[in-house]
């Protein structure tokens, strides 16, 4: 089916992309509002340092590609679509008579990567989505229906595969961490899409729609991978790259590839030398494992720190760089560090 242009701030900014009058890369392009805590490490009663398992709502990491809508919480609505036409609609108070579900799962940006680690692991609150259209006697999608679009109220679109829903369901998430869902995180309501880049998971969702053809998000049209797979990824958040340090140091990263379970991490310290690290936490597929690794060296100096990540299907990080600019960051990071 063909879909008249809507001109809204969103085809605006794409049309004056594709015209070459402004350029888009990555999570770095025009009107983005990035916001990240640097206080993720976090320092136990004997001084020694450790990631939280738990990302409290202040410190998790905050995207947005196209400004904060303005709107009321009390005229919100989300609109379920079918090929164009609305067959139902979930308001605020309907929302609020759900029993609440929890699932814990870690969000990643597609453009997450050494420089900008936007990776964070919440407890959300909601139902799968499905679940919900079913609830408000929605029959199941006609046998033509291929792909899913799904718009927040800001305008940013983006679509999956219907398989996508019946293999790892996606969730309507109105809670986070046992609390309303933050304003910056998409109240009152938005979706969580286990195994899939903060590209599919929609902030301030206001329609679903059911389509019998591939759609187009929006950053489908500028390159970005339209399916948004987790890749494996390892990170290092202590210490800090070109920081001074005393020895012996606690090197503390993270380590992540979406439903394919992360199961060892290795540290080099030069000479390509891997030894395993330690894990702190590791729950399974679908959030991140959190590692450890204790360093004494032998004198002052200069060191290169570098992890690798192995997961359970046998996949491993793909060098300091990684491999896939815009299908997410691949690699395992290395820092610089000199030792006093």
């Amino acid at each position: 089916m063909t879909k008249s242009p809507q001109w809204n701030r969103r085809s605006v900014l794409k049309a004056l992309a594709a015209s070459g009058s402004v350029a888009l890369p990555a999570c770095d392009q025009l009107n983005v509002e990035i916001k990240s805590k640097p206080d993720a490490v976090l320092y136990d009663e004997e001084g020694r340092p450790y990631i939280p398992e738990i990302t409290s709502n202040e410190n998790f990491y905050k995207y947005t590609c196209c400004g904060r809508p303005d709107f009321k919480p009390e005229d919100w609505e989300l609109k379920i679509m079918d090929r164009g036409d609305i067959v139902a609609r979930l308001d605020k108070p309907y929302l609020d008579t759900l029993d609440v579900q929890e699932i814990e799962l870690t969000l990643e940006c597609i453009g997450s990567g050494p420089r900008s680690q936007r990776i964070n692991n919440a407890i959300w609150g909601g139902a799968p989505l499905m679940e919900v259209i079913e609830g408000l006697g929605v029959p199941a999608p006609h046998p033509s229906i291929v792909e899913i679009r799904m718009l927040g109220m800001d305008g940013y679109d983006a679509s999956l595969p219907l398989s996508t829903v019946e293999g790892a369901p996606i969730w309507l998430v109105w809670r986070m961490n046992g609390e309303p869902l933050p304003d910056s995180h998409g109240y009152p309501a938005r979706l969580m899409v286990p195994d899939r880049y903060g590209i599919k998971n929609i902030k301030w969702i206001e329609e679903i729609e059911f389509l019998d053809e591939i759609y187009e998000g929006y950053w489908d049209q500028f390159g970005w991978d339209h399916q948004g797979l987790y890749k494996v990824n390892g990170y290092i958040l202590v210490p800090a790259d070109q920081s001074e340090n005393e020895g012996p140091i606690h090197v503390l990263g993270t380590a992540f590839a979406g439903s394919d379970p992360v199961v060892k991490v290795e540290v080099s310290t030069g000479f390509d030398i891997w030894k395993e690290a330690e894990f702190d936490y590791a729950p399974g597929p679908d959030r991140w494992v959190l590692w450890r690794y204790f360093f004494d060296p032998d004198q002052p100096g200069e060191y290169d720190i570098t992890c690798r990540v192995t997961t359970e299907s046998g996949e491993v990080t793909q060098g300091i760089k990684g491999t896939s600019p815009k299908a997410g960051y691949d690699g395992g990071q290395k820092i610089t560090i000199t030792v006093i």
